[in-house]
């Protein structure tokens, strides 16, 4: 893997490892506010830093059971080519160093699994799986009104 260090946080179950470069900041989670026409897994908008974000639910984008926010449930934002997303987490579960991490299987183009020496976990591809077409499509890539 060209970049080592991720932060690792669990949606729904499933281990995510983001590359550091993308994370901007983990925030408490609050309430979104929905938007109407927009997909199931968007789950609605926060401000952040004075500027409002997309807060999208993962686990609910790739056909999944959706996130259920407890106690622990952060935001992890995201932040790619100027543009802020929040991704919902059950949980941050630290900083990882996925040096000598191998690819298994075939994932998709968005979230590649690798087995390291915690286990599996699926990495997150940010600018491919926050880009327009993916953010317009429900989890089983529908169009969206």
């Amino acid at each position: 893997m060209s970049e080592q260090k991720h932060i690792a946080f669990r949606v729904s179950g499933d281990s995510i490892a983001v590359a550091i470069r993308n994370v901007l900041s983990i925030v408490p989670y609050t309430k979104p506010a929905r938007l109407p026409g927009t997909p199931p897994h968007v789950r609605g908008v926060v401000q952040h830093r004075g500027k409002m974000m997309p807060v999208v639910d993962l686990a609910e984008m790739y056909g999944g059971e959706p996130v259920r926010p407890g106690p622990f449930t952060v935001v992890v934002v995201l932040e790619h080519a100027g543009t802020l997303t929040g991704v919902l987490a059950d949980e941050v579960t630290g900083i990882v160093d996925l040096a000598g991490a191998a690819k298994i299987g075939t994932g998709s183009e968005r979230l590649a699994p690798i087995l390291w020496n915690e286990g599996v976990a699926l990495v997150l591809d940010v600018p491919r799986a926050f880009d327009s077409e993916s953010m317009s499509r429900g989890p089983k890539g529908e169009e969206r009104a």
